[in-house]
């Protein structure tokens, strides 16, 4: 199991379990999302299966979320407490600071 498989599959679990978040979707371009999806298809991708993306090259980890939120909750103050708990996680794993970037991809039960 890759470093950036461990700390993806980290996150997403820690996303997962983050008041206010619905769902967790597959991060990055539409490109890159095609290209996951190919590799899985015809099993060459079994490790990346983690819907976060994570990448530890460089000075700084990069870390993309897609997530939906319960509309009660509110995207805002989920966004915030997402951050918060992601860089607690890479904190607590001894990973550099990392960039993270997160998206909220619909507001989940809005009419």
């Amino acid at each position: 199991m890759s470093s950036e498989y461990a700390l993806a599959t980290a996150i997403e679990e820690t996303v997962r379990a983050t008041a206010g978040v619905a769902s967790v979707f597959r991060a990055g371009t539409t490109a890159v999302k095609l290209v996951d999806a190919g590799t899985e298809l015809v099993g060459l991708g079994a490790e990346r299966v983690s819907l976060v993306r994570v990448t530890l090259e460089g000075e700084k980890p990069h870390v993309e979320i897609a997530l939906g939120v319960h509309p009660a909750a509110g995207s805002v103050a989920t966004l915030h407490s997402v951050h918060a708990a992601v860089e607690s996680l890479i904190a607590e794993r001894g990973v550099a600071p990392a960039d993270i970037v997160i998206t909220v991809m619909r507001v989940n039960g809005a009419h």
